[in-house]
């Protein structure tokens, strides 16, 4: 329900990966979502994924913590 006016508003983004692991069935990041809105503002946030993935290799289930590295108004 959010990524169409997410996708509406964004001109521009970066990601930026800092760390990746994975093993027994379980993957881990952490990286940098950079967005740059049609309004000129910046947003970045800080992401920290965990994966479970299935049998077949495909992804079965995500959790994500992320924490803004935007200033507040």
């Amino acid at each position: 329900a959010h990524a169409r006016p997410a996708r509406r508003n964004v001109e521009g983004l970066t990601i930026d990966v800092h760390d990746a692991v994975s093993g027994a069935g379980r993957v881990a990041a952490r990286y940098t979502l950079t967005a740059t809105m049609r309004s000129g503002d910046t947003v970045a946030n800080e992401v920290y994924m965990f994966g479970l993935v299935a049998a077949d290799g495909r992804l079965r289930r995500i959790d994500q913590l992320t924490r803004s590295l935007t200033p507040s108004a």
